[in-house]
């Protein structure tokens, strides 16, 4: 890539693993989320169930935005269903070069991911599911907003049980760290690397950041 962006870099008073992470996940572990799955949610599954082959596995592109990844995953996957899942209407509904062709391998659907993660923690599901993926999350770097990063919610519990293999992109490394920390501390083995192939981009993310010079991380959780 010859392009240059200046995307600014994190930066905040946090330089390591947060000290109230593992108590955090701990308590997770020790009580039930109470939280019930949307309606909306289980019939726009019980769609993707129908639309699914015998044999056929799920992708899910979690938080997928644009969906621009979820396009090129169906691509590097034609095999595979690939489901991409945003809170945004306004972010699925936008007419991006990508979308004049897309494949029928991909599913878009707007909701919030919370429910899909807790609705795929199901042994119905987790035979069914090939992989998450998380890319680029927004990070709350603030050291106050802990809670608001997935792998300190009280969802985590839910989506590091789906047995398939997890992978998270961030360009922040304390949120690369302490995502890998958590799937320990849920049993799971995280095979940490930094990126990336920047002559291509998964990603408008990927591309932002990898342009403005910024180090990015992935982190891979081997299925169960």
């Amino acid at each position: 890539m010859n392009e240059k962006m200046n995307s600014r870099k994190i930066s905040d008073a946090q330089r390591e693993i947060s000290s109230q992470l593992q108590h955090i996940v701990e308590r997770y572990q020790q009580n039930i989320y109470r939280r019930e799955p949307a309606q909306y949610a289980i019939q726009e599954l019980d769609r993707v169930e129908k639309k699914l082959s015998p044999n056929q596995k799920l992708i899910l592109d979690s938080c997928c935005g644009v969906g621009e990844s979820s396009f090129h995953l169906a691509q590097q996957f034609p095999d595979s269903l690939v489901l991409g899942v945003d809170k945004s209407a306004s972010r699925l509904s936008r007419k991006n070069e990508f979308k004049r062709n897309l494949p029928e391998n991909l599913i878009y659907i707007k909701g919030n991911i919370i429910d899909f993660w807790q609705l795929l923690d199901n042994p119905k599901w987790h035979s069914r599911m090939q992989k998450i993926c998380l890319f680029y999350p927004n990070p709350y770097p603030k050291s106050t907003d802990l809670k608001k990063r997935w792998h300190a919610h009280p969802v985590s519990k839910h989506l590091f049980r789906i047995p398939c293999a997890i992978e998270l992109r961030t360009n922040w490394r304390i949120y690369f760290e302490e995502f890998a920390k958590v799937s320990w501390l849920y049993g799971r083995k995280p095979d940490q690397k930094s990126l990336i192939d920047e002559n291509f981009p998964i990603s408008p993310f990927e591309k932002k950041y990898s342009l403005s010079g910024h180090e990015l991380f992935s982190c891979s959780i081997l299925s169960k």
